[in-house]
């Protein structure tokens, strides 16, 4: 009785290799625009460099991201590197865009967005809105929908936990020195524990914990429900 072969459908190389290039293209805008808005913030060569800038979450995170996509980069120009291949380790990667995705929507609900004295500030408009919403759409066009494990969005928490942890301690101890030459304790008002007191930063810090989570499960969500739709996509 003759055997009969079966094979996997052979991926679209041509696609994958363009898609790869765009990918790198992406990335590297990526590095650049939130590089350009860290150097931007620490006025290197001014007087008075903006030293206290890397106690805010917000720069924190747009430096982790600029790292992540600088070695994924590195990954990708190598002669060995085969396109469609994964890229060190996903959920690093989805948990820095949720660090930059909720950067951009506490800077716009709570704190000045991008606006200084009533003008946009190239800066902040870079570290607020553009970088946060370039690796959004980074994870929407290049990366594989459906990957996104259920106990990721927990593992996200440990990098906005860790930072409010280590910020909470260096408060009374090591005084941040803002851009204006003025020192104060903590980089944020709702975690002022001075201000606010113990149980008010408490809860502040759960309920932000808490919204940190619910958002990482919408994305959770819309990325296996992306997958079902490209599947019914692909069978159509």
């Amino acid at each position: 009785m003759a055997r009969v072969s079966r094979r996997r459908p052979v991926a679209n190389t041509s696609a994958v290799r363009t898609s790869t290039r765009l990918a790198v293209v992406w990335r590297l805008a990526i590095v650049i625009s939130g590089g350009f808005a860290l150097v931007r913030s620490y006025r290197p060569f001014s007087d008075h460099p903006n030293t206290g800038m890397f106690r805010y979450f917000t720069n924190l995170s747009n430096a982790a991201a600029i790292l992540y996509f600088a070695c994924a980069l590195l990954v990708m120009v190598m002669p060995a590197y085969r396109p469609g291949r994964k890229i060190l380790w996903r959920p690093l990667k989805n948990m820095l865009m949720m660090g930059l995705l909720v950067t951009m929507l506490i800077a716009q609900v709570l704190l000045n967005g991008i606006w200084t004295d009533g003008k946009v500030n190239p800066s902040l408009l870079f570290l607020h809105l553009i970088t946060p919403l370039m690796m959004l759409l980074d994870w929407l066009f290049f990366d594989a929908k459906g990957a996104m494990r259920s106990w990721e969005p927990v593992v996200w928490l440990l990098w906005p936990f860790a930072y409010l942890v280590v910020t909470l301690i260096l408060a009374p101890i090591s005084p941040i020195r803002m851009e204006n030459g003025k020192y104060t304790e903590y980089p944020y008002g709702f975690i002022d524990v001075a201000a606010l007191g113990p149980v008010r930063v408490a809860v502040n810090v759960v309920v932000l914990l808490v919204l940190f989570i619910i958002l990482g499960y919408i994305i959770f969500g819309i990325d296996h429900l992306l997958k079902t739709l490209l599947r019914r996509g692909h069978r159509a």
